[in-house]
């Protein structure tokens, strides 16, 4: 990931934010005339009313479906196999790498992004053999995620070498040019059918590179979508054919360059692309690209992916590398940051949104390493001086658990034909009903509001803990003919977010 192209998201410019697809909600919005029934409001029926029989059948009826059952973009890049060079003391570890799985199983991520690569890429010593060691740590690796319900999708980086004519190196890839005649195209397709083949009948897709320059300014090296298409048409033949059921993405475009995606679109990237990819930070925008998928590619729903999502810098005195530029939120606001960035990529509808990067650091045998730019990350890898793995949580874990845990499986979610409305105001109010289930409400902003529903389905309604999503508080409210007040919701930067569930299934 190239993060000198990334710009900081500032809390700030975020907080009163609305954009297209949110319901916006203000005073001057809000109609009186819908509280007229409210002469007759009546103090609502709260959730801690019920008996315990009662609560745990609304528990029940609310609970996500199995990890793999589940239909959300929630994943993280695999940049940690615990094997071969690339564990802490060169040889495979299976508990490692299950402790890091099961560890994103339960925060409720439902695939993991693997990352692969030629040996040497970047080097002057590349390689492209699929090495006995990458052989064994994949097949681990592909039966660790079939125990915890993950699915697998994967980005592999196009050959490239290191242009370090500016303050950080990035990738040039002029070694996988189709014009340069010593490219290295062809030992490359190889190894790229060697390792779909691994993962044959387990992969969800695969991701063509990351965040390539095109160069424009240097006529020999310079691509274009024209001659990417060449490449492309290349990789998606090698792919289908190793794994004919794995769908083919082009690179990981970065922020401000979604004029590629839309130049590959023009050049006939739909007759043999089944995704685009786009690494945004701002997650506010998103929405617009799939307005332009739609225009663009009328004929061919293209999913959406990403290599990574959520640039949310800690503030940790653990920097790797030591200077960045990013903008530092305590582990609390991290948290909350981070709920509404894999929020808002779920409610888009998003296939596949990784978080980048989950992994803060790791402790080895009592020494703490910072990843890189693990200043992102919301956990910790630990192992100790007998080589037993554990994992060590912040708060932004906890959030990100509580968002896929409650905004989980996105098909069954509509928006629901009744208004929810916030008369004192909300930077960012939406309702989300699962038919005959429950209706979830998000928001967030600053001060107190009360909220508005439309309807007399839905009651006892609680507050759940963005810490822990099986912590419920109630909301106080009263009902009328006509609908619920919701009374004195406090709003901050982190989402707030109330359920309510039909009365007519629960009520006493």
């Amino acid at each position: 990931m190239h993060f000198q192209a990334l710009l900081v998201v500032r809390a700030s410019a975020l907080a009163g934010l609305v954009t297209a697809g949110f319901i916006a909600a203000s005073a001057s919005e809000y109609r009186p005339a819908d509280l007229e029934a409210a002469v007759d409001a009546r103090q609502a029926q709260t959730f801690f009313a019920l008996t315990d029989d009662q609560q745990q059948a609304v528990r029940k009826s609310v609970a996500p479906p199995p990890l793999a059952q589940r239909r959300n973009p929630y994943s993280t890049p695999m940049y940690y196999p615990m094997w071969g060079e690339t564990s802490f003391d060169g040889t495979l570890h299976a508990d490692w790498q299950e402790a890091l799985i099961r560890d994103w199983a339960e925060v409720g991520m439902t695939q993991l992004h693997f990352y692969a690569y030629p040996d040497g890429v970047g080097t002057e010593t590349r390689t492209y053999d699929v090495t006995e060691a990458t052989r064994e740590g994949i097949a681990m690796f592909r039966r660790l995620c079939r125990k915890y319900g993950i699915k697998i999708g994967m980005r592999v980086d196009l050959p490239y070498s290191l242009d370090n004519s500016g303050k950080l190196p990035i990738g040039d890839y002029w070694i996988a040019h189709p014009r340069n005649p010593d490219n290295e195209l062809k030992p490359y397709w190889e190894w790229l059918a060697g390792i779909v083949s691994q993962f044959k009948g387990n992969l969800e897709y695969v991701i063509l590179g990351d965040e390539i320059d095109w160069k424009e300014k240097d006529r020999e090296k310079a691509w274009s979508a024209e001659i990417y298409m060449e490449v492309f048409r290349q990789a998606a033949d090698t792919i289908h054919k190793a794994d004919p059921e794995t769908k083919v993405s082009m690179y990981g475009a970065s922020s401000g360059r979604w004029n590629e995606v839309i130049g590959l679109l023009q050049s006939g990237y739909t007759d043999y692309g089944d995704a685009i990819a786009i690494n945004h930070y701002d997650y506010t925008v998103i929405s617009g690209f799939k307005e332009d998928l739609k225009k663009y590619s009328p004929d061919k729903k293209l999913a959406l992916l990403s290599n990574g999502v959520g640039y949310i810098a800690s503030d940790t005195p653990h920097r790797n590398p030591p200077e960045d530029p990013y903008s530092r939120y305590n582990d609390r606001d991290q948290a909350a940051m981070i709920a509404r960035t894999m929020y808002t990529w779920w409610d888009i509808d998003a296939d596949v949104a990784p978080y980048y990067i989950c992994l803060r650091g790791y402790t080895y045998k009592g020494e703490y390493h910072p990843w890189w730019y693990g200043f992102f990350g919301f956990m910790d890898l630990v192992i100790d001086e007998n080589d037993q793995p554990s994992i060590k949580r912040y708060p932004g874990w906890y959030a990100f658990r509580t968002i896929a845990a409650v905004f989980h499986d996105r098909p069954s979610f509509t928006e629901p034909s009744f208004r929810v409305e916030a008369p004192g105001g909300a930077g960012y109010l939406k309702a989300h009903e699962r038919a005959g289930q429950e209706l979830l409400i998000i928001a967030w902003g600053n001060g107190k509001t009360d909220l508005r529903i439309g309807t007399t389905e839905y009651g006892f309604p609680v507050r759940v803990d963005l810490m822990d999503h099986n912590q419920w508080t109630d909301v106080p409210a009263v009902s009328d003919e006509s609908g619920v007040t919701l009374q004195d919701i406090e709003l901050e930067l982190a989402p707030t977010i109330i359920r309510l569930v039909p009365l007519a299934a629960h009520a006493k």
